[in-house]
């Protein structure tokens, strides 16, 4: 399989950006299970509820593996997630500019034939 267009800046870029979206979230969905992030807490309730959508698919779908393996592991597949999301969001950035740039060049061709 061969990736055409693969924009390593868009994907590292969003390694960090979700990187930088899991601290935050892990720590509110922590204070969130030990019970004392305050139901008023917007802001908290928003980033723990975000850690279950960024914890997938690692912490998802192995969790007992990686709730076994300490926390180098959890951390480990955060990391992993992140990249997963990375990957993800850099090919979706990829289809939408290549088809923009199709569709720009068929109106350029069809432009020029008449």
């Amino acid at each position: 399989m061969k990736m055409e267009n693969f924009n390593v800046s868009v994907f590292l870029a969003t390694i960090i950006l979700f990187g930088l979206l899991l601290i935050p979230s892990l720590m509110f969905a922590f204070v969130l299970d030990e019970g004392t992030l305050n139901p008023e807490d917007t802001f908290g309730n928003f980033f723990a509820n975000l850690f279950n959508i960024l914890r997938f698919p690692t912490h998802t779908l192995f969790f007992s593996i990686i709730n076994l393996g300490g926390p180098l592991t959890f951390l480990g597949g955060l990391f992993v997630n992140s990249l997963f999301f990375g990957l993800a969001f850099e090919r979706t950035i990829s289809c939408f500019v290549k088809k923009k740039h199709n569709i720009k060049t068929n109106e350029n061709s069809n432009g020029t034939e008449k």
